[in-house]
């Protein structure tokens, strides 16, 4: 039942994240901790004995986002030929606070699948968007909007049972 709270309470806090960033480009630090906080919590709740196996997998993840960050930080110097912080000029710290959160829920395959996929996603939607409403979009893409909705319906479809929702049809059942 707790699993099943939390599970819900990620996907709107995922989803007003979303909307957050597609607003204004700023996501609340309140809205970060509260999802850190829930998804610690449906991790560990999940390991049962595999609390280390989890803290592993955790490690793993963060340094593919560490090793993302530093071929970043590379490239823009290159580009520069000075050192460049890509943190606040290229990418929202927004993004890099956001992207704990992923971090903590997958494990190391799902994450390396889920992070090339939301990144494709969000370039796609930023494109979409972009020709859809070109006087009013903004030039910078809504990264963590993105791959939070691409998360929301990861969580939605893996994690929740919907078969509660549907008994009521009873389809392929016995009518009384």
């Amino acid at each position: 039942m707790l699993s099943s709270v939390m599970t819900i309470a990620l996907i709107v806090l995922l989803l007003l994240t979303f909307w957050q960033d597609m607003r204004s480009r700023i996501l609340s630090v309140w809205l970060w901790a509260v999802m850190t906080g829930i998804v610690i919590i449906i991790r560990f709740a999940d390991a049962g004995n595999g609390v280390l196996a989890v803290g592993y997998e955790m490690g793993i993840n963060v340094l593919i986002i560490f090793w993302q960050l530093f071929f970043l930080t590379l490239y823009v110097s290159v580009k520069n030929r000075k050192l460049t912080q890509p943190v606040g000029q290229f990418l929202g710290l927004g993004d890099v606070f956001f992207w704990i959160v992923p971090t903590l829920f997958f494990t190391p395959v799902s994450f390396l699948i889920y992070w090339v996929f939301s990144l494709l996603f969000a370039l796609a939607g930023h494109l979409i968007f972009r020709s859809l409403l070109s006087a009013t979009y903004p030039s910078t893409v809504p990264l963590a909007g993105m791959q939070a909705l691409c998360m929301a319906g990861y969580v939605g479809v893996s994690k929740l049972d919907p078969t509660p929702l549907f008994a009521c049809l009873q389809i392929g059942g016995q009518h009384a």
